[in-house]
């Protein structure tokens, strides 16, 4: 697995909550990307991406927890009932890997980093969220194998 750590900038993201297995999250993109059409909010240069937030290996998957959010570059003002909600993610030290293929092989690369990249490089995993950042997501790749997804997972040496 090629890997590496980068220190990352805080980001601002509208997020919209997804309760149930992680695979299902794209009911939650949807909800996002109506959102964003109606409020006439700007995300050309945004980076859409979902966070996670439990171990599928030790928590039921329908209740897995993960959010569908998107960049901003400040904050918004949101409707009193949305389902919409603004969370900001924490910079800081990450291990990043690319996953190149079909969301369905996600898990093995998660696994991959998590269970052999981080810890035989001199680190440990912080207990808070990670998240994927979808560069190139199955509207814009022509086949899934051209699917290209990073993954940030926050760390902190041993």
């Amino acid at each position: 697995m090629e890997a590496k750590t980068d220190i990352l900038e805080p980001m601002k993201v509208l997020s919209v909550k997804h309760t149930g297995p992680y695979f299902n999250i794209g009911a939650a993109f949807e909800k996002l990307s109506a959102f964003v059409k109606e409020q006439n909010i700007e995300v050309s240069d945004a980076r859409w991406l979902g966070i996670y937030f439990d171990d599928p290996e030790s928590v039921p998957e329908e209740e897995l927890r993960s959010e569908a959010c998107v960049t901003i570059k400040k904050n918004i003002e949101l409707p009193e009932d949305s389902d919409v909600s603004i969370r900001d993610i924490p910079g800081g030290l990450y291990a990043i890997t690319r996953h190149t293929g079909s969301y369905k092989n996600l898990g093995k690369s998660w696994g991959e980093l998590y269970g052999s990249w981080i810890p035989q490089n001199g680190f440990k995993p912080l207990n808070t969220p990670c998240f994927e950042i979808y560069i190139k997501n199955c509207e814009e790749a022509g086949d899934e194998s051209e699917m290209l997804t990073d993954l940030y997972a926050p760390v902190e040496p041993v």
